[in-house]
């Protein structure tokens, strides 16, 4: 159900999108992106915002705050392609240092080549996928991820031609996995990123008919 308090915006402001890299430097502790910090967080989500081929979608409060989001890409390997073309030059000098660990490196490699891996060529031929989602700690479980959700399922089901989307989740995020689930994801797959670590991979069908809360 709807949350009297929060709104959702596809339009996302210059601030709206600083908000949203803060909200994920805070929430979003696990993987390679939580460490290069909030600029190239930022960079980033406004390359998801601006691309033709992902969305952006937030939730605010009554006063404008941004107290969640929710990303999409409808084509992931276009969407890097923006993101690099635009603000790889910038980007680059804010993490350049971060990169010169061997570790961190792979770690970069692993972002742009796990979606080639054949241990689930069917989930993997799906080309939209679920970036990340995040809410506020205050404003967790009143909600908000649900809303979000649901209108990322609109969304999807004007763009997605596949009628499906993926979503990659840590092996240990089990709050996460629940989500998903209860959101009507199923498990299909695993993959290894970051190394030895190890991801679930869901899919998510996309109803004909337009999602309702």
């Amino acid at each position: 159900m709807n949350h009297k308090n929060v709104t959702i915006e596809h339009a996302c402001s210059v601030k709206d999108i600083f908000n949203v890299a803060s909200l994920h430097k805070k929430n979003i502790n696990q993987g390679f992106l939580q460490e290069l910090g909030v600029i190239p967080l930022f960079f980033l989500y406004q390359a998801i915002n601006r691309s033709r081929v992902s969305q952006l979608i937030v939730a605010k409060d009554q006063s404008g705050r941004v107290i969640g989001f929710v990303s999409i890409s409808f084509n992931l390997p276009l969407l890097y392609r923006f993101f690099l073309f635009r603000y790889g030059g910038i980007v680059g000098f804010f993490i350049l240092p971060k990169l010169l660990k061997l570790s961190r490196i792979k770690k970069v490699m692993n972002l742009f080549d796990y979606g080639k891996k054949k241990a689930q060529k069917k989930v993997n031929a799906l080309g939209a996928e679920l970036l990340s989602i995040a809410v506020d700690k205050a404003w967790r479980g009143m909600g908000v991820a649900e809303q979000l959700f649901h209108e990322l399922m609109i969304i999807a089901n004007t763009k997605i031609k596949e009628k499906a989307f993926k979503i990659v989740v840590g092996q240990n995020l089990i709050p996460a996995q629940k989500f998903y689930e209860k959101m009507g994801a199923t498990k299909e797959g695993e993959v290894l990123i970051h190394g030895n670590s190890t991801s679930y991979i869901y899919v998510k069908k996309v109803m004909d008919e337009k999602q309702s809360l």
